[in-house]
């Protein structure tokens, strides 16, 4: 079936013999579902404009048209999705009823739901049903209510994005929009898969750390602050604030959280009386102890500090409010001077009172580094020597002047943000999602560092937590828990490394590639740093940064050569699930055991054993997969086409090889029965691969408007191609790759043809 403005049109394949059985434009517009009924010589659409059915008696004839009938119950509800349970017709409305169906009369209906129904979907059990509230519900073979599966919180509410179902497990894994993944049983309680952090397609801003009980408090643009166990990945704790939410801080020894507002970048309202922020009770978030007013614009920051005697706010208006903590939590000072939106800031105690905070040190997104006094007066960079800082938050700094040449030199990134790992290590995160644990200070561009990668798109935040480091990345809005180990480099490494440029990559790559982080690092005794260098050529003038005049040391730093890092990070776990930005990212192995999928530039393989999760990182940003099920083979299409296909033996989650390809950008994949080739689909190009032997077999354009998505066929040596008004039979002899386009002469118009599904590739051409 397909849809558009001016028409809607349904077509009938036969696919084994190219041929369009049937064709028909439908009675109206707005459709929204369609479905073969008990057999092939019927079926059934559902829309705006109720039912319609057609059916034939005998196989050479016709398909005949029939409006459904409502004579007995006379309704303009809109019908949703169709199905059909044990040979009866059951259709869903807007109204929560189902409807059955005999022939195509209107039998009865059963109020049964208070929500739209969204879907239905048909089993051996009976019949699922999902609601617009994102719950699903499974009825029996009489439309008798049997059991309610309730995956979200009855505040929240959710579109299911992706559903999976497994056969031989009788369970549904369903994707929503809250990037969570959650796994129902026909006759077991949901199971809470993945945790989420984000929600209806509002991405999750800003997190902070209860460090005395051990939970992450977040935030999100859907107006939530929500306290997670990060252990069993559930919510403890949410309240709705009833706005865009974009920072968040809390104070441990008051129990306090400080929570910012978003404000619209349109709103022209100058009212003051406008809550920029909440304060709100650490042990109980719906109990709110004061409402603050301070900016007009959007809060990008938030902090309390140590002494608990402040707390501030970084805003859109260039500006830093330093709010009392005392009662009424009244406007201490505004630090005017930056010139662009603030980034972060850290809080200073002067030598003569370690205990308490005089000092804030600042950064805009534009590069300023300022600092300040906490009743807003500007200071000197040489005045603050001798000040100790309680974070280390701020990313221009002279600390990280090594890091900024470093990126400087790959020109396309910039370090977004920073945390310190230790007293001779700090981690950094730039804008393509790399994390670089470097020693601190990093003085030099060719100091040794280690790399590791999860996230695509900008590291927002990082912040550490005992022996665990979190990181936010702000496209995938998920949350990844890294493992802080130390690391102990061997003696014989020289104490400077300053002509030498050593990095270690934490990817599991085989020959073709860099080796692992672990192998790397257990071979680190057997490297040899007495290679000699070339003299280094004279540097060039580099233009001077906003923030250079502000570069000043502390006065206890005592110049050192070649600091090496002493702590590296081990990923421990993915929160949440990345539904919007990878295609086809979500796949049961091992006979349902198992469940794979993508988040930013990570593959993720989780075991429901042991709730244990196993990753493979790639260098781009992933955008789909494809997973050969006997030979437990991943196929990973990366943005970036330099970057390959990278195949993925799911066992051991290391590279097993390397596919190299000429398409811009890959958008499908496709592994043929016996899983060694591969079809890749990269912007009108197709190109087959041999993964065996790593080499590319056939290639061809496609010449097409645009296509959506490509397929091998159960037949040898045949692949289908759907897009704009396209279905196009591939025949693929040697290197040589031919097509046949299905006859669509009779189907004027038509829209989009969806992604090609293993059930819908049937339907579609049957």
């Amino acid at each position: 079936m397909g849809n558009n403005e001016m028409n809607s049109m349904i077509g009938v394949y036969k696919w084994r013999e190219k041929r369009l059985l049937f064709t028909a434009r439908l009675p109206g517009l707005g459709f929204y579902d369609c479905s073969f009924l008990s057999l092939d010589n019927s079926f059934g659409i559902c829309g705006i404009d109720l039912v319609h059915f057609w059916t034939k008696s005998e196989s050479h004839e016709p398909y005949r048209h029939c409006r459904g009938s409502t004579n007995l119950f006379p309704s303009q509800v809109q019908m949703t999705s169709i199905a059909c349970v044990d040979g009866a017709v059951v259709t869903g409305s807007t109204s929560g009823a189902l409807w059955l169906w005999e022939g195509r009369v209107l039998v009865k209906r059963v109020e049964v739901f208070r929500f739209p129904i969204t879907k239905l979907f048909a089993s051996s059990a009976g019949l699922f049903v999902s609601t617009q509230d994102g719950t699903m519900h499974l009825l029996s073979k009489e439309l008798v209510l049997q059991r309610r599966l309730d995956p979200f919180s009855r505040s929240d509410s959710h579109d299911i994005e992706t559903l999976c179902w497994d056969t031989n497990r009788e369970k549904l894994l369903v994707g929503d929009s809250s990037n969570c993944l959650r796994e129902m049983g026909l006759n077991s309680a949901s199971k809470f898969v993945m945790g989420c952090h984000s929600t209806c397609h509002s991405a999750l801003t800003d997190f902070t750390i209860d460090t005395l009980n051990d939970k992450i408090i977040t935030v999100g643009e859907d107006g939530f602050v929500r306290k997670w166990d990060k252990d069993a990945r559930v919510i403890l704790q949410q309240h709705n604030l009833e706005g865009g939410l974009s920072c968040i801080a809390y104070d441990q020894g008051a129990d306090q959280v400080a929570v910012g507002f978003c404000k619209s970048d349109n709103c022209c309202s100058s009212d003051k009386t406008d809550v920029a922020f909440v304060i709100l009770c650490g042990n109980d978030l719906t109990n709110i102890i004061h409402h603050g007013h301070n900016s007009q614009k959007t809060l990008t920051v938030c902090k309390f500090s140590n002494d608990g005697k402040f707390v501030a706010f970084g805003a859109k208006d260039c500006g830093i409010y330093i709010h009392s903590t005392d009662k009424d939590f009244p406007l201490v000072a505004k630090a005017r001077g930056h010139s662009a939106p603030i980034l972060t800031f850290d809080f200073g105690c002067a030598d003569d009172s370690p205990d308490s905070a005089s000092f804030l040190r600042s950064n805009s997104i534009n590069g300023e580094a300022l600092y300040w006094s906490t009743n807003a007066k500007k200071q000197t960079p040489l005045s603050q020597r001798h000040t100790r800082w309680e974070s280390q938050s701020c990313i221009y700094g002279w600390y990280l002047e090594g890091a900024h040449d470093l990126c400087a030199e790959e020109n396309s990134t910039c370090i977004t943000s920073c945390c310190p790992l230790s007293d001779r290590s700090i981690v950094v995160g730039d804008s393509s999602g790399r994390l670089r644990v470097l020693p601190n200070p990093a003085r030099s561009k060719d100091t040794v560092y280690l790399q590791f990668t999860s996230h695509h798109g900008k590291v927002q935040k990082i912040e550490r937590c005992g022996d665990s480091l979190y990181t936010l990345g702000s496209d995938d809005s998920c949350l990844c828990m890294w493992k802080v180990s130390s690391l102990t480099w061997p003696p014989t490494m020289p104490p400077s490394l300053y002509n030498d440029h050593v990095i270690i990559d934490e990817k599991k790559e085989d020959q073709h590639l860099s080796v692992s982080l672990a192998l790397a690092t257990a071979q680190m005794e057997d490297l040899d740093f007495s290679t000699s260098h070339a003299e280094k050529t004279s540097s060039t003038h580099k233009p001077l940064r906003p923030w250079m005049r502000s570069i000043v040391p502390p006065s206890n730093y005592t110049p050192q050569l070649g600091p090496l890092p002493d702590g590296r990070l081990v990923l421990e776990r993915i929160h949440g699930y990345d539904g919007h930005n990878a295609k086809n990212n979500l796949h049961y192995i091992s006979s349902g055991e198992s469940i794979v999928y993508s988040v930013g530039k990570t593959l993720v393989r989780y075991d429901e054993e042991g709730d244990t999760q196993h990753f493979c990182s790639v260098e781009g940003r992933i955008n789909c997969l494809a997973v050969h099920q006997e030979r437990s083979l991943c196929a990973i299409g990366q943005e970036d086409a330099a970057q390959g296909i990278v195949i993925v033996d799911l066992k051991t989650m290391n590279y097993m090889s390397l596919c190299k390809s000429t398409a811009n950008g890959i958008q499908c994949l496709d592994f043929d029965e016996s899983g060694r080739f591969l079809l890749a689909l990269g912007g009108n190009r197709l190109t087959i691969h041999d993964v065996d032997n790593e080499v590319m077999i056939a290639s061809t354009l496609t010449h097409a408007t645009e296509t959506l998505d490509v397929r091998f066929t159960t037949a040898a040596n045949t692949l289908v191609e759907v897009g704009r008004n396209l279905v196009r039979l591939w025949f693929i002899k040697g290197s040589d790759m031919r097509f046949e386009e299905v006859d669509m002469s009779t189907m004027q118009n038509v829209s989009w043809w969806n992604r090609i599904s293993e059930l819908s590739t049937v339907d579609l051409l049957s």
